[in-house]
């Protein structure tokens, strides 16, 4: 009997402009597995390695395999001038497994930064996942994402257990890592004091081996990771990073513009209190001790805003460098400063849910998590990594379809299911508008749906 292990993937935004995917089809008579390549982007070539020692370039191959036992599938996508590569694998299991609980896992790389899916064949909720990546690093969580500081082979596994059966089952498997790491040169200014014209610099790369070499307009230098500089002229002033890592024979330079302004009492300077939860929010204070008629804040996620005392909500866990910015014409001030802000995820804390309306055999899916990485699987066999989907059936029936996210670090994730029924091709098309009140919590609903109508079914997305 050969059995096939279909991993719950979830595919972050891949290195060069492409990303590879596949499905897995078994025939247990014909002891023989069609693999679909489902890959997205401008690729020209394909190699299939099907973990027995074969390969193919078909676009759509069909093996057969003749040993029993776990193996691991890779497809490499990539074209010939360079701007996409991108692989993806998967597991089968050849043969019948005598466990409960059987481990596997699947990988996607960015670079030398990994996403590892684990799967357990019993996924109750009492399965807990714990790895170990080859470079002596471990990680506990179903969906670890782990950084490789340099290239290499390394043996990663995977040990499932399940607290209530007490089942265990272990997977290892060796990846390559091939990306030459690189260098990053941005840095940080904070605690700019705008009656001294002082800052101090930190470099947001840290490595053992980094060399960090400072120049400013000034026309003087200095190094280290962090350094304390002082202008003697208040205005704009240039700073520029080179940092030089021989451990990864990389070199990388950065440059940044600071504006000091030394009048009286002209200084920046805020307070923040983080707001624990799904996203999680953060009170900023401006404390700054001047008369200020304009505040900018910039919130290192690309949003900013113009108020006194904003309110953010960050999407993702991770480390931001907020720079709030405050200035008076009127008495020549304008001042910044800025300070690195982190934002830890709630573990388990994600929500999944989306909805849907169809045309017939075709169904729009549209999530209410567009912040996390999307993973859906549409209950016919296929997937999508996109944030809302379209998708045709090609006949009518009853469809599962589930709906997965989580987030940047891996640190949450959540699935959601819901049962889609296709009896035909269809002759109505479901649509509605509505309107909102001044006090925008009432809500009018018009249906504009077209055909011929039996039940109509709203939900409101709140349950």
């Amino acid at each position: 009997m050969l059995l096939s292990i279909a991993l719950p993937t979830t595919v972050n935004a891949q290195l060069l402009n492409c990303q590879a995917a596949f499905t897995i089809t078994v025939n247990p008579a014909a002891n023989a597995v069609l693999f679909t390549n489902t890959s997205i982007g401008n690729y020209t070539n394909q190699t299939w390695n099907f973990g027995d020692g074969t390969s193919t370039n078909t676009n759509n191959p069909t093996h057969i395999y003749n040993i029993t036992g776990k193996v691991t599938v890779c497809l490499t996508i990539w074209n010939t001038n360079g701007t996409c590569q991108s692989s993806f694998y998967d597991s089968v299991v050849l043969g019948t497994s005598t466990s409960n609980c059987l481990a596997s896992f699947s990988y996607q790389s960015t670079g030398n930064t990994f996403n590892f899916y684990g799967f357990s064949s019993n996924p109750a909720p009492a399965v807990y996942y714990s790895w170990t990546f080859g470079d002596g690093d471990s990680a506990l969580g179903q969906f670890p994402a782990h950084h490789y500081n340099a290239p290499g082979t390394y043996l990663v596994c995977l040990t499932t257990f399940d607290a209530i059966t007490g089942c265990t089952d272990s997977h290892c498997q060796s990846i390559v890592v091939t990306s030459p790491p690189t260098c990053q040169a941005n840095f940080a200014a904070n605690n700019l004091n705008g009656a001294s014209n002082t800052a101090t610099f930190i470099s947001s790369y840290v490595s053992n081996t980094a060399q960090y070499n400072w120049t400013f307009s000034d026309g003087t230098t200095g190094t280290g990771h962090t350094i304390s500089h002082s202008f003697l002229t208040a205005g704009w002033h240039t700073a520029c990073l080179t940092v030089s890592d021989p451990a990864l024979n990389c070199t990388a330079t950065h440059c940044d513009s600071i504006q000091f302004n030394n009048g009286a009492g002209c200084q920046a300077s805020f307070t923040y209190n983080v707001n624990p939860g799904l996203l999680a929010s953060v009170n900023f204070t401006s404390v700054s001790n001047s008369n200020v008629t304009f505040w900018l804040w910039v919130f290192g996620d690309g949003d900013s805003s113009s108020q006194q005392n904003p309110v953010h909500t960050y999407a993702q866990a991770g480390s931001y460098n907020v720079c709030l910015t405050i200035s008076n014409p009127a008495t020549n001030c304008n001042n910044t400063i800025c300070h690195v802000v982190n934002i830890t995820a709630s573990t388990g804390q994600c929500n999944a849910f989306f909805g849907h309306q169809s045309s017939g055999n075709n169904y729009y899916f549209y999530n209410n998590s567009s912040a996390y990485s999307n993973y859906w699987s549409f209950g016919d066999g296929t997937q999508s990594f996109q944030p809302n989907p379209s998708h045709t059936y090609g006949a009518p029936g009853s469809y599962l379809v589930c709906h997965t996210v989580h987030d940047s670090l891996q640190t949450c994730s959540s699935t959601y299911c819901d049962s889609i029924h296709i009896t035909s091709s269809g002759n109505c098309v479901a649509s509605f508008n509505f309107t909102v009140d001044p006090t925008g919590y009432l809500f009018a609903f018009t249906s504009t749906s077209t055909g011929i109508l039996g039940t109509i079914s709203w939900s409101f997305g709140d349950g």
